[in-house]
């Protein structure tokens, strides 16, 4: 068995590597900018992951059957229907997303959502 490495990594200084994927939309500099703040990636929200239109998603295409992935960002959600985050994601219907959003009682936090077959459950914990 061959052993494979596929890293990526982008520190955004500059165009967007060509590994980047989108769905649907090519990135634009209206909601995707790396220009503003060299270093930085600024994503501009569209339509959730459950939509077919105007979702604003980076992806690199997975290679391997096991894999790490990480990322770090500023981000201040200021209610509940603001998110951001990782996410693993197969189509609108299969989908895991691990977010930092806000919440009413504990202020900013970290939630998931796993969506299996167009049926998404939001995991009942926050980790504030």
């Amino acid at each position: 068995q061959q052993e494979r490495n596929h890293q990526f990594m982008d520190t955004f200084e500059g165009e967007l590597k060509k590994n980047w994927n989108a769905r649907r939309i090519l990135p634009r500099v209206d909601w995707c900018d790396t220009k503003t703040r060299p270093g930085f990636l600024r994503l501009i929200a569209g339509e959730s992951l459950q939509s077919t239109f105007d979702h604003h998603l980076l992806a690199i295409r997975q290679t391997d059957f096991t894999f790490d992935a990480e990322t770090a960002f500023e981000y201040t959600p200021n209610n509940f229907n603001q998110m951001a985050g990782l996410v693993l994601y197969l189509n609108e219907s299969n989908y895991i997303y691990c977010y930092v959003t806000w919440d009413e009682n504990k202020g900013k936090c970290l939630r998931m959502i796993e969506s299996e077959n167009g049926v998404a459950q939001i995991e009942d914990w926050r980790i504030p």
